[in-house]
């Protein structure tokens, strides 16, 4: 049986989630579709049909990739809610850094304060690239729309002793990367509203270490 790994970048997903919002309007897109339990994701994930590939696979891993955006409070405390709640679920979190750098306006010349997402997209290349290499999947499901992951994908294909599959995963409020879709042979799967709405958390999780609750921000 084929071996399933679920790979996410985060904060592209959280984006992606949001455009659903901003194209369509409330109730029909609830805000607390980022209250999403990923590992439910990955089940059904791996439950679809995908060319070329068995219908029986393995889900073994489900790894999401994170910066914790510290200089927004309200996203930063929903983003840390969310990775405890992952967590219990099952999910394993890398977390990368925001940096802060200045920046000047082209038109006014003013500075400003400008925060960069780093290390996630290197974690998560890496990860692909370990796990392949190291026999633990045969098949990735890639949850993002960031071209720059292309060139872990190349290295994937080029230096594996095995074919490992990887299939370009989107959320269908976001077009797939070309670049991404350019290298899979077994073509891409996209994630509508419905398939969000069915793996959603708990509005409270119980964990070991205590209740974990939505914010009310995020349960519109």
């Amino acid at each position: 049986m084929l071996r399933t790994g679920l790979y996410i970048d985060g904060l592209n997903s959280y984006h992606a989630i949001a455009d659903f919002q901003r194209s369509v309007p409330q109730p029909e897109i609830p805000r607390r579709l980022h209250w999403l339990d990923y590992k439910k994701l990955g089940v059904e994930l791996n439950r679809t049909s995908v060319h070329g590939l068995p219908s029986e696979r393995e889900l073994v891993a489900v790894k999401y990739f994170v910066a914790i955006p510290e200089h927004r409070e309200i996203k930063a405390d929903f983003h840390r809610r969310h990775i405890r709640a992952l967590e219990h679920s099952g999910v394993q979190i890398f977390q990368g850094r925001f940096k802060e750098h200045p920046a000047k306006c082209a038109a006014c010349r003013n500075t400003f304060r400008q925060f960069q997402e780093k290390e996630s997209d290197v974690n998560l290349a890496l990860e692909m690239y370990h796990d392949s290499m190291m026999n633990l999947v045969d098949v990735i499901f890639l949850l993002t729309t960031d071209s720059d992951l292309a060139a872990a994908v190349k290295r994937i294909q080029a230096l594996s002793s095995r074919q490992v599959a990887v299939v370009p995963v989107s959320f269908s409020s976001r077009s797939a990367s070309k670049e991404l879709l350019s290298l899979s042979m077994n073509g891409k799967v996209s994630i509508r509203p419905s398939l969000i709405n069915r793996c959603l958390l708990d509005r409270v999780v119980t964990t070991p270490f205590g209740d974990v609750r939505c914010p009310d921000e995020y349960w519109a």
